[in-house]
């Protein structure tokens, strides 16, 4: 598997237009449009690192996606929809259960999280 540090170069990568961004350009831009770019790179990245784990279908759902037509962008981007999701419903679950989520289970449920149901979700966009 590849490291963190390596998918988020990738993920960089999928986004030329922010490779040269300052702190201060994040900041506005999150302040104008709504957009997290840094948690939107850490996404990406969280789904360009499991492409490289082979016991996890993403690699070969990005591959049948971009055989329909989907760019590598595209296609990274529908399965970091799902993982967002899968992400969401954990920490409110959580947050339900013992009162509050920490910022930090936001990274430690992105990390190598092993999840069927999420799996079967991103092996059904391939279908």
């Amino acid at each position: 598997m590849i490291s963190e540090e390596e998918a988020y170069e990738q993920a960089l990568r999928l986004h030329p237009e922010l490779m040269r961004w300052s702190e201060r350009d994040y900041e506005r831009a999150e302040r104008r449009d709504g957009v997290n770019w840094r948690v939107h790179l850490y996404l990406d990245a969280a789904v360009l690192r499991r492409m490289s784990d082979r016991a996890l279908p993403d690699a070969s759902v990005v591959k049948a996606l971009r055989q329909r037509g989907s760019s590598k962008r595209e296609a990274v981007h529908e399965i970091g929809r799902l993982l967002t999701e899968a992400i969401w419903s954990k920490l409110a679950a959580q947050e339900i259960e013992q009162g509050r989520a920490r910022a930090d289970d936001f990274k430690e449920a992105v990390r190598d999280w092993p999840n069927k149901e999420l799996d079967e979700a991103i092996r059904a966009l391939a279908q």
